[in-house]
């Protein structure tokens, strides 16, 4: 069985693109910092999107983390991210 490596909380300053190189995960996790808010938020929107680009352009999986509105899964459904954690689709349990 193969494994998957994972990047979490990318964008809060733990990780950035440098690590993202020398790393070469799997999937990037965006830190919720990055997602909150992002569908009336044009700097997150520029920023999110370029980081979608160029993740995938890796082939690298992106997660959005914290989403709590369906205002910002619909967002980012229109961004093509992959895989999403928050409130908006289930609570912890």
């Amino acid at each position: 069985m193969d494994n998957l490596l994972s990047a979490d909380d990318f964008g809060s300053g733990i990780n950035d693109m440098e690590r993202i190189d020398l790393m070469k995960p799997d999937i990037v996790k965006l830190d919720r910092e990055l997602i909150s808010g992002i569908d009336h938020d044009p700097a997150k929107q520029n920023n999110v999107t370029q980081l979608v680009l160029d993740f995938h352009s890796k082939n690298i999986l992106v997660v959005a983390e914290g989403v709590e509105e369906k205002e910002e899964f619909d967002y980012l459904v229109g961004l093509g991210v992959d895989l999403f954690q928050g409130f908006y689709l289930a609570r912890p349990a």
